[in-house]
C-alpha cells in the first residue's frame, strides 16, 4: 500500500510539474508580445484604419504627438490631422498604392490639435484577406519634426552637424563630400570615402539631380544588417546638398514581422493559406503560359481530433507542429508547404507529373503511417487522407483547383481515410452530390420556411439572482416528409457554399418575431435569448444594420440579446469582429466567445474583444472530472474570465456531477443535455399551463 500511495504522489507530481510548465510558457508568449508592442510603441507612431480610412486602433505615441486622446481619434478618418500642405494628388496616389495592395512610403505633414504642424516619416502596409483584397492599412510612423525643422534652417543645422545624433553629411554638385559628421562613419565606410573624396558614382548623380531640379529624393540603404533612409536636401544658395540620414532598422524589422504574420501560420511557422494561394497561382500562370505542370496535394489528418479530445489542445498543437516538421524534412526546395487551417495542409510539387506526384503522396501516407505521437505516456497513430490535382495547361484558376483538391480529398476520406484520391470529374461529381442538394434544398426550405427554431436553457449555477437564465437558439430543418433535420446535415453546405448568412438572417428574422409576441403577452417578463452568427454575417456592412433595423421593428430591448461567435472566427477575422461586436454593443446587445480554449493563441487577443461571456469549449468540459488537463484548463478560462470581469458559460455539461463540479469551482453557466435537452422555442414561450410559465426562470429573470 505503501508503494501504490508513493506511486501515485509521484503521477500527481509529474502532471502538476506540466502544467506549470505549459502555464509558464503562455505566460512568456504574452509577455513576449507585449514587449514587442512596448519596443515598437517607444519608436513610433502606429495607427490601423479600416478600408474606409476610419481609425480603429492608435498608441499612445500617436495621442502624445497628435495631442488628441485616443477617445477623440477612434472612429474618425485620418482628415483630422490633415495640415493642408499636401494636394489632392498626394492623397489619390497615396491610397491609389495602398488600395492595390502595395506598401506607401513618404513624409507627411499633420497638424496637431492646437494648429502646430508636424512632421512624419511614413510607411503605411495594408494587410490582405484570403482573397488578397485589402481589409486594413497599418500606419508606422516616425517625428521627423526637429530634422524638417533643420532642413529649413540649413545654416543654423550646418553650425551643429557635429551634435546630431544621426549621420549627417554635406556634398557639393561633383559628389565630393565635403563635410561628415562622426555618426556618419558606418555610411562612409560603407562607401569608402572621406572628406574630399568622390562618393560612388550612383550618389553622384543624385546630388547633380537634386540641385538641378531642386527637389528632395529620399533613399534607402542597407549596411550590415541596419537599414537607413537618406534625404538628399538642395541648399542652392550654396550649390550644395545637404544629406541626412536616419537609421530606420527597427521600423524594417517591424514591416518584416508583419509581413511575416501575414504570410504564415503562428502555430507550425509554414506559410498560410493566402500566402499558399499566391504561389498556387505561380504555378497556374507556368502551367498556362509556359507549359510546366505541377501537382497539387490537399492533405487532411485523420483521427487528429481524437488527440485533442483524449489529451486537450495542447497536445494537438504539438502534433500539428510535428508533423509539419516531418513534412518539411521531405520537401525539394522547389516545393511549397502550407499549413490550409485546422489539420489542413497543402503541398506544392513545382515541374511534376502526376505519376511523380501520386509516388510523394504515397510516401507521405507511409511517413504519416509510421509516426507515432507520444503525449502523457499515451501514444497515438494517426493517418491521411490526400486529394491529388494535375496542375496543367488546361486548368482554369485558384479557386477550382483548391476546389477540386478539397473534393478529391474528401472521397478519399469517404472511400476509407488513410489513401490518396486523384481527382476525376466524374466520381467527384457524384461523390459531391448530397452535398449540392444541400446547396439547392437550403433555398428552397428557405422559401417554404421548414426551418425551426430550437433552443436550450444556459442555466446560472449560483444562487445570487446575478445571473439570470437564458437560451440558446437553434435551428433545425423540416424536411418535405416532416421528419426533423439536425443542424449537422446542412450546415457545413451552408458555409462551404455561402449560404450561412441568409441563415443567419432567417434565425434573426424568426427569433425577433416571435420574442415581440411574446413580450405583448408578458410585459414584465421578457426572455433572453443567445443567436449563433456565422463568419460570412460577421464581416457583412449590411448585416450590421441588418440587425439594428430588426430590433426596432420588432419593438426588442437589445440587452435582452446575446449574439454567439466562435473564438476561431473572432480571431480569424480580428478586425471585423472588433467592429462588429463593439458598433452592437452601443446598441446595447451582448456577446459571447463561443468554444472559447479551442485554440491557446486566444488568451493574447481576449483583452481586445469586448465581450460579455466566454463559453468555455465542451472538450474540456465533458472530461473534467476524469482529466485534470481539462479540469485545470476550465479553471483557468473561469480565472481569466472573472479578472476580465467576463461570465463564464460551461458546455457539454452531461451530468448532475459535472454540474455541482462547476458551480464549485464558481462558473457562472452550465449548458448542456444533463441540463436540459434542445425543444422548440415556441414549447418555451408558450408553455401548457400558466404554472409551467411561472416556474421557467428564464420568464421571471431580470436581464441576462
Amino acid at each position: 500500500m505503501f508503494m501504490i500511495a508513493f506511486m501515485m504522489l509521484v503521477i500527481v507530481a509529474m502532471m502538476f510539474f506540466k502544467l506549470k510548465q505549459t502555464s509558464q510558457k503562455l505566460e512568456n508568449s504574452l509577455i513576449d508580445l507585449e514587449f514587442q508592442k512596448f519596443a515598437i510603441d517607444q519608436h513610433s507612431i502606429v495607427s490601423i484604419t479600416d478600408i474606409e480610412g476610419r481609425i480603429i486602433y492608435a498608441n499612445d505615441r500617436f495621442c502624445q504627438v497628435s495631442q488628441y486622446s485616443r477617445e477623440e481619434l477612434l472612429g474618425q478618418n485620418h482628415r483630422i490631422i490633415n495640415s493642408g500642405i499636401h494636394d489632392q494628388a498626394f492623397f489619390q496616389n497615396l491610397w491609389k498604392t495602398i488600395a492595390r495592395g502595395q506598401k506607401w512610403h513618404g513624409v507627411i505633414a499633420n497638424r496637431a490639435k492646437d494648429g502646430s504642424i508636424y512632421w512624419v516619416d511614413s510607411t503605411i502596409l495594408p494587410r490582405l484577406d484570403s482573397q488578397g483584397d485589402p481589409y486594413q492599412y497599418i500606419g508606422i510612423r516616425t517625428d521627423i519634426t526637429a530634422q524638417k525643422e533643420a532642413e529649413n534652417h540649413a545654416s543654423l543645422l550646418a553650425r551643429f552637424p557635429a551634435e546630431n545624433p544621426e549621420p549627417v553629411m554635406r556634398l557639393d554638385a561633383q559628389g565630393t563630400l565635403l563635410y561628415a559628421n562622426p555618426s556618419s562613419t558606418p555610411i562612409c565606410d560603407h562607401w569608402q570615402v572621406q572628406p574630399g573624396d568622390h562618393v560612388p558614382d550612383s550618389w553622384m548623380l543624385v546630388c547633380n539631380r537634386v540641385l538641378a531640379e531642386q527637389l528632395h529624393e529620399t533613399y534607402e540603404l542597407t549596411i550590415d544588417h541596419r537599414h537607413y533612409s537618406l534625404l538628399f536636401t538642395p541648399i542652392n544658395s550654396e550649390n550644395y546638398v545637404n544629406l541626412y540620414a536616419r537609421d530606420i532598422t527597427q521600423i524594417k524589422q517591424a514591416e518584416e514581422d508583419l509581413n511575416y504574420q501575414a504570410t504564415h501560420d503562428p502555430l507550425t511557422q509554414l506559410l498560410n493559406r493566402f500566402a499558399f494561394e499566391s504561389h498556387l497561382q505561380t504555378s497556374v500562370e507556368l502551367a498556362q503560359n509556359k507549359n510546366i505542370n505541377s501537382i497539387l496535394l490537399y492533405v487532411d489528418l485523420d483521427q487528429f481530433k481524437i488527440v485533442n479530445d483524449t489529451c486537450g489542445h495542447v497536445a494537438g498543437d504539438e502534433l500539428l507542429r510535428q508533423i509539419s516538421n516531418t513534412f518539411d524534412d521531405n520537401m525539394r526546395d522547389s516545393d511549397v508547404l502550407a499549413r490550409l487551417g485546422g489539420d489542413e495542409f497543402g503541398i506544392i510539387l513545382h515541374n511534376c507529373d502526376v505519376k511523380h506526384g501520386e509516388q510523394f503522396a504515397q510516401k507521405i501516407l507511409q511517413i504519416i503511417n509510421d509516426f507515432r505521437f507520444l503525449w502523457d505516456d499515451k501514444s497515438f497513430e494517426i493517418g491521411a487522407s490526400i486529394g491529388l490535382v494535375a496542375i496543367q495547361t488546361d486548368c482554369d484558376s485558384v479557386v477550382s483547383l483548391m476546389g477540386k483538391a478539397d473534393i478529391a480529398c474528401y472521397a478519399a476520406k469517404d472511400s476509407g481515410r488513410n489513401r490518396l484520391q486523384i481527382y476525376q470529374q466524374d466520381k467527384a461529381i457524384e461523390q459531391r452530390q448530397d452535398e449540392m442538394h444541400w446547396v439547392t434544398m437550403i433555398p428552397k426550405a428557405l422559401a417554404e420556411n421548414r426551418f425551426l427554431l430550437y433552443a436550450q436553457l444556459i442555466k446560472p449555477l449560483n444562487k445570487s439572482g446575478n445571473n439570470p437564465a437564458h437560451y440558446e437558439l437553434l435551428m433545425r430543418l423540416q424536411n418535405e416528409n416532416g421528419d426533423i433535420i439536425p443542424p449537422g446535415a446542412f450546415i457545413p453546405a451552408a458555409e462551404r457554399y455561402g449560404l450561412m448568412h441568409s441563415l443567419d438572417m432567417w434565425v434573426i428574422s424568426s427569433a425577433f418575431a416571435q420574442i415581440q409576441k411574446f413580450n405583448r403577452l408578458n410585459v414584465s417578463q421578457p426572455i433572453h435569448i443567445s443567436i449563433n452568427l456565422s463568419g460570412h454575417s460577421l464581416g457583412n456592412e449590411h448585416f450590421l444594420d441588418y440587425i439594428p433595423d430588426m430590433l426596432k421593428q420588432h419593438d426588442i430591448d437589445a440587452s435582452t440579446i446575446t449574439f454567439e461567435i466562435t473564438e476561431t472566427c473572432a480571431i480569424s477575422n480580428l478586425s471585423a469582429a472588433i467592429k462588429f461586436i463593439s458598433q452592437l454593443k452601443t446598441q446595447g446587445c451582448k456577446f459571447a466567445l463561443d468554444d472559447f480554449g479551442s485554440g491557446l493563441s486566444s488568451f493574447a487577443y481576449l483583452k481586445n474583444l469586448p465581450v460579455d461571456y466566454l463559453k468555455i469549449d465542451g472538450a474540456f468540459v465533458k472530461d473534467i472530472l476524469e482529466d485534470p488537463i481539462d479540469a485545470a484548463m476550465v479553471q483557468s478560462i473561469n480565472q481569466i474570465g472573472h479578472v476580465m470581469n467576463i461570465k463564464t458559460i460551461a458546455e457539454f455539461v452531461e451530468n448532475e456531477q459535472i454540474e455541482k463540479h462547476l458551480a464549485r469551482i464558481n462558473i457562472d453557466y452550465a449548458q448542456g443535455y444533463g441540463i436540459e435537452k434542445p425543444r422548440p422555442l415556441t414549447e418555451i414561450l408558450y408553455p401548457a399551463n400558466e404554472s409551467d410559465k411561472i416556474s421557467n426562470p428564464s420568464l421571471t429573470s431580470g436581464p441576462a
